[in-house]
């Protein structure tokens, strides 16, 4: 695939392979846009899917994989990175999907054995969310999104759903949870990460400030550990 028919076709949303770990179904139809970073490139074609984008120095990527991709009949169009560059390969990866006009972003692979490149994938959501009407990210088994305002996730009853702070304060209100509050201060110096469980078919979700939502994954087994009355 060449650059202009990649800025030819539209498409709804756009799924980035980071290096990290991923377990699960990679969550892509014929209107994602698919761009492998690194080894991320080796996640997807593990699962049969071939790129439309890799990017990267292909130092992470296996002459096998590399013949693999090169064999379609739409090889992907690579961007090669310098080794001196003052930006991430992440980086270039949401800026080519916020050129093409998709707004609706899954990132997978964001946590791998590198505590500080998770850190640094965690830099992007600072960085981009305000771009996407949707960003999100995916782990082995946890998905994690910032939020501001009103979200409203349909979740399987016993789902586990944590929120961290990532403003020095925030007013919450969660309901369709097991422990719900109503307008709560929460002070991110103050407490660990709030956790809970999904009780009801819809979880609200309302916070005057910046949060952290990690929702543990339907692939990932689960017993549920608390009172079940009420459902």
């Amino acid at each position: 695939m060449n650059i202009r028919q990649l800025m030819r076709k539209h498409y709804d949303k756009a799924v980035i392979s980071l290096s990290g770990f991923f377990s699960g179904n990679v969550p892509i139809d014929e209107d994602t846009l698919v761009i492998g970073v690194d080894m991320g490139t080796h996640h997807l074609i593990e699962k049969a899917i071939i790129p439309h984008v890799v990017i990267g120095d292909l130092d992470s990527i296996s002459h096998i994989d590399l013949l693999s991709v090169l064999k379609t009949k739409y090889p992907p169009y690579f961007l090669i990175s310098n080794w001196d560059k003052d930006y991430t390969d992440g980086q270039r990866a949401i800026e080519i999907v916020y050129t093409l006009g998709i707004r609706h972003l899954i990132i997978i692979g964001i946590m791998g054995g590198e505590i500080d490149h998770f850190m640094g994938n965690l830099s992007l959501f600072r960085m981009y969310n305000h771009l996407f009407d949707a960003m999100i990210g995916y782990t082995g088994y946890q998905s994690i999104e910032l939020i501001e305002g009103e979200r409203i996730y349909t979740l399987p009853y016993g789902m586990p759903i944590s929120f961290v702070p990532y403003d020095n304060e925030v007013v919450l209100t969660l309901h369709g949870v097991y422990w719900e509050v109503e307008n709560k201060l929460f002070k991110r110096n103050e407490l660990p990460p709030i956790s809970n469980i999904v009780v009801k078919e819809e979880v609200v979700v309302n916070s005057d400030g910046k949060l952290w939502v990690i929702i543990g994954r339907e692939d990932k087994p689960y017993l549920l550990k608390y009172p079940q009355e009420g459902r």
